[in-house]
C-alpha cells in the first residue's frame, strides 16, 4: 500500500522576534505495512520546551516503530501505561542531564498510527486529531483537552498525566485523510460549531489528494506563514496522512 504524508510547521511571532526555533515538532515513519506520525508542542513557559517536544516525539516514534502493527493487539490501558512509563523514564533522565525539573520540559503530545485496517490515535493537551472523508464528512477523533482557565492545558510531564492521556483505536477508512494539529493550527483551521473545520483545511486535504507531497509541503508552509499570523501568534504544526493503493510509500 502507498502512504502519502505531508507535514509543515510555522514559527510564531514571538519566537521569530526572539530568533528562537519553532517548538512545535512533527516526525513521521512509514513502511508498506505500517505508518505513524508523532507531534508535540513544547510549553511556552517551559525553559527547555524544545528539548521536551523533541524527546516526546523521538520516544513515541521509536516505540511505535518497534511495536508496528502489534500495537493493535494491545488493550488501550496497557498501551497507555507502556507509553507513559517509557516517557517518564526518558524525561527523568533528561531532567538529570539538564539539571532541571519536569516542568521545564513540559510538552503536549499527539500521535496517529495505522496498518491500513485499523488506527490508533492519542492526545494529551490542546492538540487535535481529525478526519475528512472523501465526501467531505468531518470527524474530530480526539478533541483539544483544555484546562479550566484560558491558555491552560495538560502536559505529559504533569504528575496526573495518565488522567489526561487519551487513546482511541478505530477502523481505518481508506478514502479519508487523517490529520494532526497543534493548538496554534487549531486556532486557524477549526470552527466552534459545524462545519468542524474551516474551508482552508478542506483545501489542504484536496491538495494532498491531487498533488505530489513535495508540492503540498511547500504550499502548506507558504499558506501558513501567509494566513496563520492573522489568527495566532503561536507556533503551528500540521500533519496529514492518506492511503493510496499502488504498492509504494511516499512521505516527506
Amino acid at each position: 500500500m502507498k502512504w502519502k504524508i505531508s507535514c509543515a510547521t510555522m514559527t510564531g511571532k514571538m519566537h521569530l522576534e526572539n530568533k528562537e526555533n519553532c517548538q512545535d515538532l512533527v516526525w513521521q515513519s512509514l513502511s508498506d505495512r505500517f505508518s505513524c506520525i508523532t507531534m508535540a508542542d513544547g510549553a511556552g513557559t517551559a525553559s527547555f520546551a524544545e528539548k521536551g517536544a523533541c524527546l516526546a516525539v523521538e520516544t513515541v516514534k521509536s516505540f511505535l516503530e518497534q511495536k508496528g502493527p502489534d500495537i493493535f493487539t494491545m488493550e488501550v490501558e496497557d498501551l497507555k501505561k507502556a507509553i507513559l512509563l517509557l516517557l517518564r523514564q526518558q524525561f527523568t533522565e533528561a531532567c538529570q542531564e539538564n539539571r532541571c525539573g519536569m516542568i521545564d520540559l513540559s510538552t503536549t503530545l499527539l500521535f496517529f498510527a495505522t496498518d491500513g485496517e485499523h488506527y490508533v490515535a492519542a492526545n494529551i493537551g490542546d492538540g487535535l486529531v481529525g478526519r475528512i472523508a472523501q465526501d467531505g464528512e468531518e470527524e474530530v477523533i480526539l478533541q483539544q483537552d483544555l484546562g479550566r482557565f484560558v491558555n491552560e492545558t495538560y502536559f505529559i510531564t504533569d504528575a496526573d498525566s495518565e488522567r489526561h492521556f487519551h487513546i482511541t483505536i478505530g477502523d481505518f477508512d481508506s478514502g479519508s485523510t487523517y490529520f494532526l494539529l497543534t493548538d496554534g493550527s487549531c486556532d486557524c483551521l477549526c470552527n466552534s460549531r459545524p462545519p468542524l473545520f474551516a474551508p482552508l483545511m478542506h483545501k489542504f486535504v484536496r491538495w494532498l489528494k491531487e498533488y505530489p507531497f513535495e508540492e503540498v509541503n511547500t504550499a502548506l508552509g507558504t499558506m501558513m506563514y501567509k494566513l496563520f499570523p492573522n489568527r495566532t501568534d503561536d507556533d503551528c504544526a500540521i500533519a496529514m496522512l492518506k492511503m493510496e493503493d499502488d504498492g509504494s510509500s511516499e512521505t516527506t
